[in-house]
């Protein structure tokens, strides 16, 4: 059965309001089909010009998923955008569901209401 977990400096931080907006997107959609995907909860900016998105990453499989030179990709209405991630302290063990904020380098360009889809190379 999947199941919501936080990573370590996620759960000390996260505010009362956010980690209640995940824990609705986690219901909403632990069920689905797919083996990885993603949920996006929320998009911004930061003073960097670098393009923030925070996503609920499901990981449906028995295997634990790590994020070494992984590769995750947005679609939107422009076309596929793609980015490569090592992220050392982002291990979502299987059968589990962890937010996550993706920081895309400021020289990708998209714009957030153009977004369809967001998912992780597998």
């Amino acid at each position: 059965m999947q199941k919501l977990q936080f990573e370590a400096a996620w759960d000390k931080t996260i505010s009362a309001q956010d980690r209640l907006l995940i824990e609705q997107a986690f219901h909403k959609t632990k069920e689905q089909d797919k083996c990885i995907s993603c949920y996006i909860i929320r998009t911004a900016t930061n003073h960097k010009e670098q393009k923030l998105i925070i996503t609920l990453i499901h990981n449906r499989t028995d295997q634990p998923l790590n994020f070494h030179n992984r590769e995750v990709s947005i679609i939107t209405e422009a076309g596929k955008i793609t980015q490569n991630f090592t992220i050392d302290a982002l291990k979502i063990p299987p059968y589990c569901s962890m937010p996550w904020t993706f920081i895309f380098d400021e020289s990708i360009n998209f714009v957030f209401t153009e977004i369809k889809q967001m998912y992780i190379e597998i």
